[in-house]
């Protein structure tokens, strides 16, 4: 039974990388530094020295806001909290992601997820993302590919894995610039479209092609 806050302190140490909600074959994500962040308020006293190991080890909330912009749909809350992914808000950001077009989801790849939020909490804005496009099911994919030279057949869309977005008041270009600085996965650039695709394959990128 942890009877203070500094065991309470120096438990959390140990078990952050233990306590994630939702699996991810053992990989711990970086804590984003954010200005402004408060104490927690878990405990009273004035252990500033205590409080400041806390935040370094579990970090802010990652809170996102969202927008589909093929349904209107809209979502605002954290999606990581207290050193774990929040499963309430992840699956709220699967429906949210869903293929729209016959109503089918898939869990969206949380590593996918923090990647946009790596690059939204770089842009002082309080508009939402704008989500382009999140989940595809392999009919919708296949038929976006017979139309489209800037479909790839065997997309990641379709595992989840992907998501194609832009923020209103941000060029696509500084969204790609730094998506591509944090190296974490696939970035296409469609400056016509003005929107950016990012998605957790291997690292590579791309001025326009397919998403």
């Amino acid at each position: 039974m942890i009877r203070s806050r500094r065991d309470f302190l120096k438990s959390s140490v140990c078990t952050l990388t233990t306590s994630l909600a939702v699996p991810l074959a053992a990989t711990t994500l970086p804590t984003i530094a954010q200005p402004g962040t408060t104490a927690s308020t878990a405990f009273s006293g004035s252990d500033a020295e205590e409080t400041t190991a806390f935040e370094a080890n579990f970090g802010p909330d990652r809170v996102l806001r969202l927008l589909n912009v093929h349904t209107g749909e809209r979502y605002e809350g954290p999606f990581w909290s207290q050193g774990r992914f929040v499963s309430a808000g992840l699956d709220q950001i699967n429906y949210l992601l869903r293929d729209y077009r016959i109503g089918e989801s898939l869990p969206i790849d949380p590593l996918v997820v923090d990647f946009m939020h790596v690059v939204y909490a770089q842009l002082d804005t309080a508009e939402p993302i704008q989500i382009l496009s999140g989940y595809r099911s392999p009919e919708t994919n296949a038929k976006l590919a017979k139309n489209s030279g800037n479909v790839a057949r065997n997309s990641l869309h379709m595992k989840g894995q992907a998501i194609d977005f832009r923020v209103p008041g941000h060029s696509a270009n500084k969204l790609r610039k730094l998506a591509v600085a944090t190296r974490r996965g696939g970035v296409g650039y469609y400056r016509e479209s003005d929107f950016i695709h990012i998605d957790t394959g291997a690292f590579r990128q791309w001025g326009t092609g397919k998403s």
